[in-house]
């Protein structure tokens, strides 16, 4: 997870299929930079995804639209679900063994995915 990744309409669409057809979603999120997620941030952003997602990136309702999703399920659906995935802390600054650790921690996880609820 970036700073921008929710802003971005075919990820919306993609985590909006997964949790609707209980595929496991696994986060990485990205810790050091100006690309580091705000988690507090995407919470909101997704609580109010019907004005936000134009304003951050005009035009990107009309894909999930074109889609079949309405912008006010995918909120519903995605503000009470992907804030509580717990991600892993990806420092893409860090050193080779903690990137090798991180990453063996990212198979992991995705081993032991469960669907969300």
């Amino acid at each position: 997870q970036s700073a921008s990744v929710l802003r971005r309409p075919y990820v919306l669409l993609e985590l909006y299929t997964a949790v609707q057809a209980k595929v496991p979603i696994v986060g990485v999120a990205l810790t050091a930079g100006e690309a580091a997620f705000d988690f507090d941030g995407a919470g909101l952003f997704l609580e109010g995804l019907e004005s936000t997602l134009d304003a951050a990136n005009p035009g990107s309702s009309a894909v999930l639209t074109k889609a079949g999703v309405r912008l006010a399920d995918a909120s519903r659906v995605l503000a009470s679900t992907v804030p509580h995935v717990i991600s892993i802390a990806l420092n893409q600054g860090a050193s080779r063994n903690v990137l090798n650790a991180t990453l063996a921690d990212i198979v992991e996880a995705c081993r032991a995915a469960k669907p969300l609820a």
